[in-house]
């Protein structure tokens, strides 16, 4: 699915992001941070909304994720955005 847009965020996705993005302010640790970053992604990949897509690399992606949770403070969420 290289160079498509992937689909935007579901409701659900965002509570996670959003949830996730709140329990890093708490965290320094930075292996810690990319093991909920980690799985975070997971957990994107097994909601059963984009089921054709899960097996696609680039499909919320850790580095996806990243540039979410980069986002949060935006409101944008990644409404839109090739994550």
């Amino acid at each position: 699915m290289s160079g498509k847009r992937m689909p935007q965020l579901v409701m659900d996705e965002v509570i996670l992001l959003v949830d996730t993005y709140f329990q890093l302010q708490e965290i320094s640790d930075t292996s810690i941070k990319n093991e909920l970053i980690d799985e975070l992604s997971k957990n994107m990949k097994k909601l059963p909304f984009f089921p054709a897509l899960r097996d696609d690399e680039a499909f919320r992606s850790p580095d996806g994720m990243r540039m979410c949770l980069a986002n949060v403070g935006t409101g944008r969420y990644c409404v839109g955005s090739n994550v």
